[in-house]
């Protein structure tokens, strides 16, 4: 169709318009009735085939299926056992014993360390045992290993967390009442502090005047590391004759590093004996007050405990602890009164007259002292052994009963017998080889020193 055609007058009269367009609509109707027409004639022929399709899918539905499926389970996980946690003094003597065991029976340490920590729950300590059998070995000759002097700081503290509840020296510092020292390599050092008692108390001062100066209450004390030694002597038969009781050995030696670091340490801590220079510090109760204790009622122990704290307020304590025997806190909480127990609910607690304790059988059994931790400074290390199976020994000890050394639990070199002079003192000397033996040598550094007078002490306490 041209432009022409849009011209043409007749599409232009309202008449014929309305003619086109009703037979446009009428054009349009037609079709749309075929196509539904056309629909729903497909809808019906679908509708016709439905029920067969129905059947079909019912016998799909009825017929058994086959499937190869193959199930993988997983495997279970492995459960580690829970591991006994290792004890510093148990690796030591544990160490000590398989050497021990080496030379008398030319058996393999892992063998014995098997034999002493066997099981599953073991291993942690199997393996530091032999891990520390291997450095102490490593740091000194096959004849004379060295236990111990290879560990950290942080493995001493292990080792006397571990024996805080047989010691009392071990329990006032893991417990932090004490001051640790560090040496640092050094046998001795100078360590800085305010005095306790002094009183210096600020000035108030105007504009242009001086301000005071006081210089007393600052002071030193000189910390000298001293050591306490032990020699046993094994025969080799009775080492032959430890076949098979690896462990039960291990429990003697652990015993001895106990008892010699338990009870005899915590006997020269409590003691009043003076110090030895160059050999052994004094006891803390050295010059300390002391009071006879008031009775056994219950008013007695108040008083007894009032003035143990009266002592410590006198020198301004700053951690001040109740160090006591079992038997006396056992009589304190079965102690009535009125029908009630006065006593029993701080014990459990973990106080006694407001101060918290520390509960030993080193203790004297009548005696309650009272220290103010924060004026003692305390330094305990590792024991050390050392094994020697050719050397000469004067045959010897500190008991004053002959042959004995000079000094009583502090030997000085002027008071001790040597090889020269045994025979002169009535003494016997042992060649270890030549008599088919071994040595076995315990040497405990330690110190102490406190700033002044730091404890006092109840006596003949009956409670």
């Amino acid at each position: 169709m041209t432009s022409a055609h849009f011209d043409d007058p007749r599409l232009q009269d309202p008449a014929m318009r309305s003619k086109a367009e009703k037979a446009l609509e009428k054009v349009l109707w037609q079709k749309a009735f075929d196509a539904a027409e056309a629909e729903v004639a497909e809808a019906f022929e679908v509708t016709k085939q439905l029920p067969g399709i129905t059947q079909r899918l019912e016998r799909l539905e009825s017929r058994p299926a086959k499937a190869d499926v193959t199930l993988h389970q997983p495997k279970p996980a492995t459960v580690k056992p829970t591991q006994n946690v290792p004890k510093m003094i148990e690796i030591i003597a544990g160490a000590a014993v398989a050497e021990i065991v080496r030379r008398g029976h030319q058996k393999d340490p892992t063998d014995t360390i098997k034999e002493a920590f066997p099981g599953p729950k073991n291993e942690m300590t199997r393996t530091q045992v032999a891990t520390y059998l291997k450095a102490a070995t490593s740091t000194a000759t096959t004849t004379e290993p060295g236990w111990a002097s290879e560990l950290t700081a942080n493995v001493t503290g292990a080792f006397w967390s571990d024996l805080e509840n047989a010691s009392i020296a071990a329990a006032l510092l893991s417990r932090g009442y004490a001051r640790p020292v560090d040496f640092n390599g050094s046998n001795s050092i100078n360590v800085p502090y305010r005095d306790p008692t002094a009183k210096i108390p600020a000035a108030w001062v105007g504009e242009n005047a001086t301000i005071p100066v006081d210089q007393s209450s600052f002071l030193s004390v000189s910390i000298q590391r001293f050591k306490k030694g032990l020699i046993s002597v094994v025969s080799e038969e009775l080492i032959y004759s430890t076949q098979g009781m690896a462990g039960g050995v291990i429990d003697l030696v652990s015993g001895l590093i106990a008892q010699d670091t338990g009870e005899s340490v915590d006997a020269d801590l409590l003691g009043t004996d003076p110090g030895v220079a160059g050999v052994r510090p004094a006891g803390l109760m050295n010059g300390a007050p002391t009071q006879a204790s008031a009775g056994a009622t219950v008013d007695n122990v108040l008083a007894d405990l009032a003035w143990l704290r009266s002592q410590m307020s006198l020198i301004r304590a700053q951690r001040p602890v109740l160090v006591l025997h079992p038997d006396r806190l056992t009589s304190l909480r079965h102690m009535i009164s009125d029908g009630v127990f006065p006593f029993r609910a701080d014990i459990d607690g973990g106080t006694l007259g407001g101060l918290p304790f520390i509960e030993s059988r080193n203790s004297a059994p009548d005696a309650v002292t009272v220290i103010d931790g924060n004026r003692v400074y305390l330094d305990l290390g590792v024991p050390t052994f050392a094994i020697r199976d050719g050397a000469t020994l004067v045959m010897a000890d500190d008991d004053g009963v002959a042959p004995t050394m000079a000094d009583t639990n502090a030997v000085t070199s002027a008071g001790s017998i040597k090889i020269s002079d045994a025979a002169g003192a009535g003494a016997t000397v042992k060649n270890l080889f030549q008599q088919y033996s071994v040595g076995i040598r315990l040497v405990q550094p330690m110190t102490w020193q406190s700033v002044g007078i730091a404890t006092a002490q109840i006596q003949g306490a009956a409670w």
